[in-house]
């Protein structure tokens, strides 16, 4: 399996604006996507994010979800008056970005998915969106803010294309769930068949040595490279 960031490839994805906040390179990433999804609340950070630019033209989500208690009325108005969809479903045992994962694989969508604003705030958060993108290993499910952008990388042989548009050379595995031996190649610090373990030993401030890097395991690990700045993101595109 052949992994890559689409942001650093050009291909198509999809954006989720997460109910945390988003990222400072939100704006290329809203403008480029080619379906664009709020969960509930999600969506006063998109507008918010806008005026607070001063932009009286951007583009509305194509979908809002959610159970709609978190979007303030003029929001929802806002959006509804320029075509959104709205999605309303009520199940608490579900989180809004499950239910936008849900949303776009009941699509039959099959490209990559970044979740935007998935880190920081409340950790419970956090690790719901962990846990969500774990549970769809049939998704290429991207976590990503203003310092990460992270995946799982699930059992057998992955390829990750590492260019480093839009990333720095730090990375780190981090076996979330139990032990997980694995071996890897491209890296500063490769591992051939070792066994990472929390509390024991992880591959943290690890750096990417190629431009693509091989991770064969045997359980799921949690993958994690640093994003740059975001006038190093706008240089590197411009350079492209």
């Amino acid at each position: 399996m052949i992994v890559s960031n689409p942001l650093e490839q050009g291909l198509p994805f999809a954006a989720v604006a997460l109910n945390n906040s988003l990222p400072k390179y939100f704006d290329s990433v809203w403008k480029n996507a080619n379906i664009r999804v709020c969960v509930d609340g999600g969506s006063n950070r998109v507008l918010d994010y806008f005026v607070g630019k001063k932009e009286k033209k951007f583009l509305s989500p194509d979908v809002i979800v959610g159970d709609l208690q978190s979007i303030r009325p003029e929001v929802q108005h806002e959006f509804e008056s320029t075509g959104s969809q709205i999605v309303k479903i009520n199940n608490s045992q579900v989180t809004d970005a499950e239910k936008a994962i849900n949303l776009l694989s009941d699509m039959k969508y099959k490209n990559t998915i970044l979740l935007l604003g998935a880190f920081g705030g409340r950790f419970d958060q956090t690790a719901a969106m962990i846990h969500a993108a774990l549970a769809r290993p049939d998704m290429n499910i991207i976590l990503a803010d203003d310092s990460n952008f992270s995946h799982w990388v699930f059992p057998g042989k992955t390829k990750i294309l590492t260019p480093q548009i839009c990333t720095t050379h730090v990375c780190g595995l981090i076996p979330l769930l139990k032990p997980v031996c694995l071996k890897t190649e491209g890296f500063r610090w490769n591992l051939d068949w070792g066994t990472l373990t929390m509390g024991e030993f992880i591959s943290s401030s690890n750096e990417v040595a190629a431009p693509e890097v091989s991770i064969e395991t045997r359980d799921p690990i949690f993958w994690t490279i640093q994003a740059k700045k975001v006038v190093e993101i706008q240089k590197s595109k411009q350079q492209k």
